[in-house]
């Protein structure tokens, strides 16, 4: 026989439910995450555990007249998820200094989580909200955000995409001696205490696992000065900022950002490409002297590469060291980038079709039981004609697909 635990491999829980597929045979684990198999004769197998929100995991077990019961345990990493850490001061009960009263940071982080939610709910994982009053000091302010965003990290995993947002008042804290470089901060209370900065957001940001890919999107005042510091010096991330002509952003009437109105505009249309979400932002809300400016890597709100199929909610995936994708195609070519219909499963049988495909170059279609090695199923030329795509997909639970465009 053969027998183990199935565990999550971040947190050391055991996994109830998963499917541990040997040879020809299945059996689910229990409450506590153990399993066992027997009936197998003297043999080597193939053994493969899987769970709903888990990738897949594959490995060989031998069983022999001498050792009749072996034991082989898995630990299973969670599917990559989008997780939101939102911070949002409001300024409303300011009277000193004058001019800083109106923003409503706290409904921005608010209404972005609410939307986040709904527009990705088949990536989203986990959200946080730390509302501000900026009437409390900013040590007080930046002691909830740190203990609040601690807790949030232990429950990211090494692969997720972090949105990190930010709505309040920015501005420039000139030297004390008139000179050398102004520092930028993020005000969080109107004591104007510069501890809230890009030096400050980094070292938070770094905290996190080196994989996790992070979106910092700051809707402040000269928040662009903050996003070019983060993105020289955070790994794998990408900024949206709100910037305009006079360094200053705007806010709609009821004290929300107009950058932030405008960016879950565009989610609400299915518009997850930050390059397309800032040129959209610059295009429609230039009247009113906000622009979205945009450092970094330019990473995708979906994470590109790949397509991940459970039931029938697809997920995007990025592979290491993948640079295809459904939306940005590697050819460079005047065409749009190809687009995908609706992907499903129906019946065991993976089915997609492809839209708007570049006239050079060729269309991949790969498949994976585990995200490390891949089956190439289908290769077609781009001959600027829709490309259909159908095969099965029965012999696995769980099946991860990805499309790539090559010269």
């Amino acid at each position: 026989s053969v027998s183990g635990h199935i565990t999550d491999s971040h947190s050391g829980l055991p996994i109830t439910g998963a499917t541990v597929q040997i040879g020809p045979l299945s059996v689910l684990s229990d409450a506590n995450g153990y399993y066992s198999q027997s009936n197998l004769p003297p043999a080597t197998y193939t053994a493969t555990a899987s769970a709903n929100n888990y990738v897949s995991l594959t490995n060989t077990v031998t069983t022999s007249s001498s050792q009749k019961n072996v034991t082989k345990n898995f630990a299973l990493s969670t599917l990559p998820k989008l997780d939101y850490f939102g911070v949002g001061v409001n300024w409303q009960n300011v009277t000193s200094p004058s001019g800083l009263s109106g923003v409503r940071g706290d409904i921005d982080a608010t209404n972005l989580y609410n939307h986040l939610k709904t527009d990705l709910s088949s990536v989203f994982g986990q959200g946080t909200i730390v509302p501000l009053d900026a009437t409390l000091s900013s040590a007080n302010n930046l002691s909830t955000i740190t203990s609040q965003f601690n807790q949030f990290a232990t429950s990211v995993y090494t692969n997720d995409t972090i949105i990190f947002y930010v709505s309040s008042h920015g501005g420039i804290i000139e030297p004390q001696d008139g000179y050398g470089p102004a520092n930028i901060e993020i005000a969080i209370s109107d004591d104007l205490a510069s501890v809230f900065t890009a030096g400050s957001i980094g070292t938070t940001l770094e905290s996190l696992p080196k994989s996790t890919r992070k979106i910092v999107i700051l809707d402040t005042c000269h928040s662009g000065g903050v996003g070019e510091a983060l993105a020289s010096s955070v790994q794998n991330i990408s900024i949206l900022a709100a910037c305009s002509a006079i360094g200053t952003t705007e806010a709609a009437a009821d004290g929300t950002g107009l950058l932030t109105d405008a960016f879950i505009d565009e989610i609400d249309l299915g518009i997850f490409d930050l390059s397309r979400i800032a040129n959209d932002i610059d295009f429609n809300v230039n009247d009113y002297g906000t622009f979205a400016a945009l450092y970094g890597q330019y990473l995708k709100l979906k994470d590109s590469g790949s397509v991940i199929f459970t039931g029938l909610q697809p997920q995007h995936w990025e592979s290491s060291g993948f640079t295809g994708n459904l939306t940005n195609s590697v050819v460079s070519v005047v065409q749009l980038p190809p687009k995908e219909t609706k992907p499903k499963v129906t019946n065991g049988v993976f089915q997609m079709t492809l839209t708007n495909v570049p006239s050079s170059g060729a269309v991949a279609i790969e498949v994976s039981t585990n995200l490390n090695s891949w089956l190439q199923v289908a290769f077609s030329p781009a001959a600027g004609t829709n490309l259909n795509y159908s095969f099965s997909v029965t012999n696995a639970p769980y099946q991860f697909f990805r499309t790539k465009v090559v010269p």
